[in-house]
């Protein structure tokens, strides 16, 4: 059996010192979050806490009930 030879792979990657820029630019940017996508967030979030209660198979008919009209009174009062 002859051992594989290996290639000797001497080019190397040089970076694009214009790109290496931007993206140390970038980084050092805080993040901006506006009021609109945070509130979307917050939204969203109840309404996952709404679809984890509803997933409950023990749930009685007057309780989904509830729960439904209350995410949709919450939903009709953040638009």
């Amino acid at each position: 059996m002859i051992p594989e030879r290996k290639k000797n792979n001497t080019q190397k990657a040089t970076p694009n010192s214009e790109t290496s820029g931007q993206k140390e630019q970038q980084s050092s940017q805080p993040d901006v979050t506006t009021g609109a996508s945070q509130s979307g967030r917050e939204i969203g979030e109840k309404n996952r806490e709404y679809g984890n209660k509803l997933s409950d198979p023990n749930l009685s008919d007057a309780e989904r009930q509830r729960i439904i009209e209350e995410k949709k009174n919450y939903n009709q009062s953040h638009r």
